[in-house]
């Protein structure tokens, strides 16, 4: 609805109170292929994984760290 501002919590209170049905939307599934297996390098070096993790202290403080690593 253009140029009204309402949202959808007072969309759905309005309905409900004369009892309208509104629609219900199914779900949208997609298709998934198989999984293709993980690819082992042959020489050192070729493969790399990044990833990035977060933890706090014990006195509160946080840190974050970047891990690197190759095989």
């Amino acid at each position: 609805m253009k140029g009204f501002a309402w949202n959808h919590k007072r969309i759905r209170r309005i309905y409900c109170e004369p009892e309208l049905n509104q629609r219900i939307r199914s779900k949208k599934r997609l298709s998934r292929e198989t999984p293709e297996p993980l690819a082992v390098p042959e020489c050192p070096n070729e493969m790399w994984s990044m990833d990035f993790m977060a933890d706090q202290l014990g006195d509160g403080r946080s840190f974050k760290t970047l891990n690197v690593l190759w095989s």
